[in-house]
């Protein structure tokens, strides 16, 4: 299975949006738009393996939204991709919503956060939408309770792990850039544990390469 879950959570076109924005060749965002439209023809709603986990959706979702701005700089889609696309982008943000990975002991982990920024994002793409704010909403609302209750007073993951802390600070980073865009407040506190994010994400970058 962890195949097809890494394969599906489409890390690799942003790299090739990056690489269209420098050598100009539409065969990336061609080959972009085959790539979206395969995945969705090979994954019926909520029929496969690779709609099993909200974060790899989430992960999935965002990548596939960053991709196609990044390329929309230089490139103009078919309306019809477009479209195919929106609708996608909206069933996965409805599958998160649903299917959020809540522990239910008050000990979530990083799929959970995820799970949140992958409705930031989606909530400001359908924004207009009623069922977009709750979901932009509630993501807003449970973000900074749920980084201050996983990031310790230290700055590193409730569950000591390096590989986690980089996911939880990579999540937590992205999400805090996504809320400032939405005219949102964070706590002192929540700004004060962002800071020690950022020092300890370097602290475990450094120690990665010495190793």
């Amino acid at each position: 299975m962890k195949i097809p879950w890494e394969l599906s959570r489409c890390n690799h076109l942003l790299p090739m949006a990056l690489f269209y924005l420098k050598n100009g060749d539409d065969s990336y965002p061609n080959e972009f738009a085959n790539q979206v439209v395969s995945w969705a023809e090979g994954n019926e709603y909520l029929q496969t393996v690779n709609w099993s986990c909200p974060m790899d959706t989430a992960i999935r979702c965002i990548n596939w939204l960053v991709a196609y701005q990044t390329f929309a700089q230089q490139h103009r889609f078919s309306e019809e991709f477009s479209k195919f696309l929106t609708v996608e982008l909206y069933k996965g943000a409805k599958s998160i919503y649903e299917n959020l990975e809540v522990t239910g002991d008050g000990h979530n982990t990083n799929h959970y956060l995820t799970n949140l920024l992958g409705l930031l994002y989606l909530g400001e793409v359908f924004g207009k939408t009623i069922r977009a704010n709750n979901w932009r909403q509630f993501a807003i609302d449970e973000f900074e309770e749920e980084m201050l209750a996983q990031i310790n007073s230290d700055g590193l993951d409730y569950e000591s792990s390096p590989t986690l802390s980089r996911a939880c600070h990579r999540d937590i980073l992205d999400g805090a850039f996504a809320v400032d865009k939405c005219d949102f407040q964070f706590s002192e506190q929540f700004r004060n544990r962002l800071s020690l994010i950022g020092n300890e994400s370097r602290s475990i970058q450094r120690c990665r390469w010495l190793s």
